[in-house]
């Protein structure tokens, strides 16, 4: 292997291990500026689109322990390091495959477990961790809002009664 196919070889091995998930997708002829867009946002999430070859790729995964073949992929490889929120990066690249059908999901890593294509768009839909946490709190909140409301309601209620009882014992 050249210098230059061991560096990329490295490289991808080390972007590989430093994840904590990564998605496998393939692509047709992606121009730039969409391309741009969709990088930017996946860097606002701590992760990384890259476009990379084949074979290098193969042997990177090799050399972390997974189980892959060529066979599986098929047409031009892009791969999403991922190194934070799983979820919201497998949503943003699900709604760029939507919009423009020109990346499909092929397959994913999350937290050492492999997924197919169907399980990483199942998992794109569920929510993100933020969502989840505010739909916790809400769920929290709810009942003490009720409460604080309907003891509101009875103190005013109270202070309207003891005002139109002041009214009519002055008549």
């Amino acid at each position: 292997m050249r210098h230059e196919k061991t560096y990329l070889l490295d490289e991808i091995k080390e972007k590989i291990e430093s994840s904590k998930a990564m998605l496998i997708a393939k692509y047709d002829s992606l121009a730039p500026g969409t391309v741009w867009g969709l990088r930017d946002n996946l860097r606002k999430n701590s992760s990384e689109l890259e476009v990379v070859k084949k074979r290098v790729f193969l042997k990177a995964l090799a050399l972390c322990g997974y189980k892959y073949n060529i066979d599986d992929f098929d047409g031009n490889i892009a791969v999403v390091f991922i190194k934070d929120d799983a979820m919201t990066s497998t949503k943003i690249v699900f709604q760029f495959g939507e919009q423009s059908e020109k990346l499909t999901v092929i397959a994913g890593e999350i937290d050492g477990e492999s997924y197919s294509k169907d399980g990483m768009k199942m998992l794109s839909t569920l929510p993100s961790k933020d969502e989840l946490r505010s739909q916790f709190i809400g769920l929290l909140e709810a009942p003490m809002v009720q409460t604080v409301s309907l003891l509101d309601n009875v103190i005013s209620s109270l202070v309207t009664a003891l005002e139109e009882k002041r009214k009519l014992e002055e008549k």
